[in-house]
């Protein structure tokens, strides 16, 4: 309780993140209330926290269950726009995750090359972990329903969201 949840925007020009609205949590909760002119991609920021948690900012019920811990984690739901969202990001992570199995799976090899300056192994491990991320994003997305994507890719046309002009 009484610690600050930030609504926050970023500037297209500088990069930096300006705040439009605070609000603090009470009973483990926040809410943010106001009408939307022009729906954008915003960002909650925690008090205390590292990081920002994207949304899309828009009229509607938008519900968010925060991950303290690790912001990144947290989920939104609630309005088109956001579900899609939340969708495609679980996507993503999924993907991350299976490219970073890969990496792990060599490091050690990749510190051996280094440290030996061995290039053979250094480059043939990269074209493989290229290739493998190739391989990964067509078999991920395959599998990820293409109707969900198209929804999510329209949702964000509708809203002007995919010209870096609009986005902020």
């Amino acid at each position: 309780n009484g610690v600050e949840v930030y609504l926050q925007k970023q500037d297209t020009l500088t990069g930096a993140f300006v705040s439009l609205d605070t609000v603090a949590f009470d009973n483990n909760t926040f809410k943010f209330e106001g009408e939307v002119i022009d729906p954008s991609i915003s960002f909650i920021e925690i008090q205390g926290t590292n990081g920002k948690f994207p949304f899309v900012l828009e009229n509607g019920k938008i519900s968010m269950k925060i991950n303290k811990d690790t912001i990144q984690k947290s989920a939104v739901e609630g309005t088109i726009s956001n579900d899609h969202l939340t969708a495609y990001g679980k996507e993503a992570e999924k993907i991350q995750n299976k490219i970073k199995e890969f990496q792990d799976a060599n490091i050690q090899k990749w510190q051996n090359a280094v440290t030996a300056n061995d290039t053979i192994t250094r480059d043939a491990l990269i074209a493989e972990n290229v290739l493998h991320c190739y391989e990964i994003y067509d078999s991920e997305f395959e599998k990820f329903e293409k109707e969900e994507i198209f929804k999510f890719i329209t949702a964000m046309q509708s809203l002007g969201l995919t010209d870096p002009e609009n986005i902020g």
